[in-house]
């Protein structure tokens, strides 16, 4: 499912326009990031725990 598939159910289960529900779900999406930049990690009870870690860089090979 993408965010275009994400805004029209929600626009029919809430009756709304799909422009509204994009606007909306564009800007939760936004507000998870903009935490995310500043170094807060976000948790929603029920969904998900968003955070930023740091990983040691590997070797990559190329199979050619």
């Amino acid at each position: 499912m993408n965010k275009e598939q994400l805004a029209r159910k929600v626009a029919q289960k809430l009756n709304l326009h799909n422009a509204e529900t994009k606007d909306i779900i564009e800007t939760i999406f936004e507000l998870i990031i903009d935490e995310l930049q500043v170094g807060n990690s976000v948790n929603i009870v029920g969904f998900g725990a968003f955070e930023v870690r740091s990983r040691i860089g590997r070797v990559g090979r190329n199979p050619q």
